[in-house]
C-alpha cells in the first residue's frame, strides 16, 4: 500500500524577520541548530514558523523540557496537523547533512517525522523521514515508502540525512549506520520550493502521535573551489528585501 504524504500539505503561515533568524545561528554562520536546553521555549521563538491547518494551538502539541521538544497529538480526539517549517535555510547547491535525534514515543501515523526540501529552478526535491512505532518510511524517487525496520522506542536516535552538491541523491544513517541510499523524490517544478525543514506532525489526514525530539542540525558548506556568502549572509539578504512568505502548500 502507497501510504505517502507530501510536504505541500503544510500550510501559509507568517512572516520571518532577520531577527528571528539569528536565534537559530551556531558556532558557524553555514551551521545550524534547533536546541531545545531552555523549559518553555519553543522552536517558533527559535527561528521556525509553527504550522497548524487545523488551527492547533502550538502550546497544545508541543512542550519543552528537560533538553528535550515533546510532540504530542495523541490526546486529540481527530487528526490535526501541528509542525513547525523554517525559513530558506540551506543552499541545495552545496553539501549538507540534516541530523536530527528523536525518540518515538507513540506514532502509527504515516505523516508524523521530519523532512526537507530543496532544488534549483527544474528541479524540485523533497525528502521525507516518517518515524513510527519499530519503523522507519523513507520516501523514495518513485513517491512511495521504503520500510525501514528501527527499534525506534525507548532510545533516541541519530537520524542523518546527507546529500552532495545539487540534492540529487540522499543517504540516509540511523546511529551512524547507512540504512537508505537514493535519489529524492522529484517535485513538480512548476511549483517552486524553498529550501526548508520540517519536522512534527505534518499532516492532518495521516493519524496523530507522540515523538521527543532532542535536536534538528543542519550543516551546510560551499564548496571549496566556488566561494560564496554564507548561509546568514543569504537569510540577512531575503529577509531585508521584505517578509519572507511561506505559501499555502496543497497535499500531494
Amino acid at each position: 500500500m502507497n501510504r505517502s504524504v507530501s510536504l505541500k500539505s503544510l500550510p501559509y503561515f507568517g512572516v520571518l524577520t532577520a531577527a528571528c533568524l539569528v536565534c537559530c545561528l551556531t558556532a558557524r554562520a553555514d551551521d545550524i541548530s534547533f536546541e531545545f536546553n531552555t523549559p518553555g521555549v519553543l522552536p517558533s521563538s527559535q527561528g521556525a514558523n509553527y504550522a497548524s491547518i487545523t488551527a492547533t494551538p502550538e502550546a497544545s502539541a508541543f512542550s519543552a523540557s528537560g533538553g528535550i521538544l515533546h510532540e504530542n497529538t495523541n490526546i486529540f480526539p481527530s487528526d490535526v496537523e501541528a509542525a513547525y517549517i523554517t525559513p530558506p535555510i540551506y543552499n541545495a547547491a552545496w553539501d549538507f547533512t540534516l541530523d536530527v535525534s528523536a525518540r518515538v514515543i507513540s506514532n502509527l501515523s504515516y505523516t508524523n517525522g521530519f523532512g526537507l526540501e530543496g532544488g534549483d529552478a527544474t528541479h524540485r526535491r523533497e525528502v521525507l523521514i516518517v518515524l513510527e512505532n519499530g519503523q522507519v518510511l523513507v520516501r523514495n524517487s518513485s513517491g512511495n515508502n521504503t520500510v525501514i525496520p528501527v527499534d525506534t522506542t525507548g532510545a533516541f536516535h541519530n537520524y542523518r540525512v546527507a546529500a552532495p552538491a545539487g540534492f540529487a541523491a540522499f543517504d540516509l544513517f540511523v546511529d551512524g549506520n547507512l540504512r537508505f541510499s537514493g535519489d529524492p523524490y522529484v517535485l513538480n517544478a512548476s511549483n517552486p520550493e524553498f529550501d526548508t525543514v520540517e519536522w512534527g506532525d505534518l499532516s492532518p489526514g495521516g493519524g496523530n502521535g507522540a515523538i521527543d525530539w532532542d535536536y534538528i542540525r543542519l550543516t551546510n558548506h560551499a564548496p571549496t573551489s566556488v566561494p560564496e556568502p554564507g548561509a546568514a549572509a543569504l537569510f540577512l539578504g531575503a529577509a531585508c528585501t521584505g517578509i519572507i512568505v511561506l505559501r499555502r502548500r496543497r497535499r500531494a
